[in-house]
C-alpha cells in the first residue's frame, strides 16, 4: 500500500509539471516596398546576376536581435521575423530591380544563364539598439557592388547607413521603424543603379 501511495504521489507530480504554459511567438514579416519605375537610361542589352546576401550569422536566422546600451546582444523570446532578414531582403532586391526594368534580365544566384554583370549586397547592420532613457532606434546598414562579368572588375559601390527613432522600445517598434528604413533603402539603392546605365 505503502508503494501504491508513493506511485500515485509521483505521477500526480509529474502530471502538474506538464501543464507549464509556453509563451506564443509573434511573427513579423518585412514588407516589400512600393513599387519603383526608374525612368531614363536603361540597359536593356545586359543581364544583371544578384549574388546570395553576405552577412553576420545572425541575420541568416528568424531570431529578432536586439542591443542594449553597452551593445549588448540578446534576442527577442516572444518575437521573431516570419523569414531571415537576409532571405527576405534577396527577394527584395531581385524584385525591385525586375520592376525598375532597367535591365534585359535580372536573375537569381543559383542560375546558370549567362549574364554581364554581377551585383553583390553585404548587410552589415539590422538590428534595434536600446538606450538607458527608455528610447530606443534602428540601425541598417549595407553595400551594393556592381561587378563587371567579363573582367571581374568593380563598376561601382553603394553604401547605406542609415538609423530611425522607434516608436516603442519592443518588437513592434523596432519592426515598423526596419520595415521604413528598407522601403527608404531600396528607392536609393534603385535610383543609384540607374545612374550606372548611363
Amino acid at each position: 500500500m505503502r508503494y501504491l501511495l508513493v506511485t500515485v504521489f509521483l505521477l500526480i507530480l509529474g502530471g502538474c509539471s506538464l501543464k507549464t504554459t509556453v509563451p506564443a511567438i509573434t511573427e513579423y514579416h518585412i514588407t516589400m516596398p512600393s513599387s519603383v519605375f526608374t525612368k531614363g537610361a536603361k540597359c536593356l542589352k545586359n543581364t544583371i546576376k544578384v549574388a546570395l546576401i553576405q552577412s553576420p550569422n545572425m541575420f541568416k536566422s528568424t531570431q529578432m536581435f536586439y542591443a542594449d546600451a553597452r551593445l549588448r546582444q540578446y534576442s527577442y523570446n516572444t518575437s521573431s521575423w516570419s523569414e531571415s532578414p537576409t532571405s527576405r531582403l534577396q527577394t527584395i532586391f531581385v524584385s525591385g530591380l525586375s520592376q525598375s526594368q532597367l535591365f534585359g534580365g535580372v536573375v537569381g544566384y543559383q542560375s546558370l544563364a549567362s549574364y554581364d554583370y554581377l551585383v553583390e549586397l553585404h548587410l552589415y547592420d539590422f538590428m534595434q539598439y536600446l538606450r538607458e532613457d527608455g528610447t530606443s532606434y534602428v540601425h541598417m546598414s549595407f553595400d551594393v557592388v556592381i561587378i563587371e562579368s567579363d573582367n571581374r572588375v568593380v563598376v561601382s559601390k553603394f553604401h547605406f547607413n542609415e538609423t530611425k527613432e522607434s516608436d516603442s522600445v519592443d518588437a513592434t517598434g523596432g519592426v515598423i521603424a526596419l520595415n521604413a528604413l528598407v522601403q527608404k533603402s531600396a528607392t536609393q539603392a534603385l535610383k543609384w543603379t540607374a545612374l550606372q546605365c548611363k
